[in-house]
């Protein structure tokens, strides 16, 4: 799905993103959010690195950069 990035409410859109939890449920959706063309998205998670993954092909989709790091 084609989702925005949500407006700043000051200053420039960041670039860079970490996303806890980015495996499944909120976490994913926050990240799907965030992901736009030239941002870097850090998809995190602690249990489900396939979901992690998946999660990861999403943020890719829209042109981002994802990065996938386990984090306890």
């Amino acid at each position: 799905t084609d989702h925005p990035a949500p407006p700043s409410a000051s200053g420039p859109e960041p670039q860079r993103v970490v996303v806890t939890g980015a495996d499944s449920g909120i976490g994913r959706a926050v990240a799907a959010r965030l992901a736009a063309p030239g941002r870097h998205v850090a998809v995190t998670w602690h249990e489900d690195e396939d979901g992690a993954r998946q999660t990861a092909a999403e943020v890719e989709a829209v042109g981002a950069t994802a990065h996938v790091r386990r984090l306890d």
